[in-house]
């Protein structure tokens, strides 16, 4: 799912809010990071088979990448904000229970 315009600016507010004196990248020391424009998602462990609906869980994550190294960093997009819990499928983030 590409982010809007206003879902980026949420992102960056979120940030911000949580982390007032910018990310320092882990790897490489810099602050300097790229939002990427769409929403990712990770999926249950099924022992390698790919189960779409069901019992999966899905997890929504908005990316960042350092514009120095390219180490990547998750953030929950519930948790942003930014993915809302109420009008996604079951699934998302609740175990698929």
């Amino acid at each position: 799912m590409k982010l809007t315009q206003d879902q980026v600016q949420t992102v960056i507010r979120r940030i911000n809010e949580v982390s007032p004196h910018g990310i320092v990248c882990p790897i490489c020391g810099q602050r300097h990071w790229n939002i990427n424009d769409v929403i990712i998602e990770s999926r249950e462990f099924q022992n390698g088979n790919l189960i779409i609906g069901g019992e999966s869980a899905i997890i929504p994550f908005v990316s960042l990448n350092c514009t120095n190294c390219g180490n990547t960093i998750l953030f929950n997009a519930l948790h942003l904000g930014v993915v809302n819990r109420n009008t996604t499928n079951n699934n998302v983030e609740n175990n698929g229970r």
